[in-house]
């Protein structure tokens, strides 16, 4: 189901909970930050059947990203975090990926990567900025949290280790 039918009827509640350190994420807020996500990659021109990447440890973020694409009818490929720059490069160039999202933690890698995505010119990053790419959280906060007016199922395209 889609986040803001939950939303609606319980907007409080854990849509997810990081087991690590208790960090919840609402449903309210799932929806909210999804949408925003999901404006701004419209307002960069990404449309129905673009690719987008997300190279993430495991952060509550990654849910908001992976909605915002469902949602927008992108595809969204998961990358290894343990991947190194080259080949997180060739997963984003050979899907096509016209935006990236990155955790801080990986930010060592991601600071190698931007000049091999030239292609990839929408570059964000959880909690952290460094060269090369923007504040995931400063960058949405300038969009609103509705839904667009069109919404399209969107898909993912999986890489594996060559299987």
């Amino acid at each position: 189901m889609h986040p803001g039918y939950f939303a609606k009827l319980t907007p409080e509640k854990a849509a997810a909970v990081l087991a690590s350190t208790g960090e919840t994420l609402t449903y309210h807020k799932l929806d909210a930050r999804s949408n925003q996500l999901a404006r701004l990659f419209y307002q960069r021109g990404l449309r129905r059947g673009d690719h987008i990447s997300l190279f993430s440890d495991n952060v509550l973020s990654f849910f908001e990203v992976a909605w915002a694409a469902f949602r927008s009818g992108l595809y969204i490929t998961t990358i290894n975090r343990y991947l190194t720059a080259e080949e997180v490069a060739y997963v984003v160039e050979d899907s096509g990926s016209r935006a990236i999202v990155a955790s801080a933690a990986l930010q060592h890698v991601a600071a190698e990567l931007a000049p091999l995505i030239p292609n990839c010119p929408v570059r964000l990053m959880f909690r952290t900025n460094i060269a090369g790419w923007d504040l995931y959280e400063d960058e949405i906060a300038k969009f609103d949290p509705d839904p667009l007016e069109g919404q399209w199922i969107g898909g993912s395209m999986l890489y594996s280790s060559g299987t």
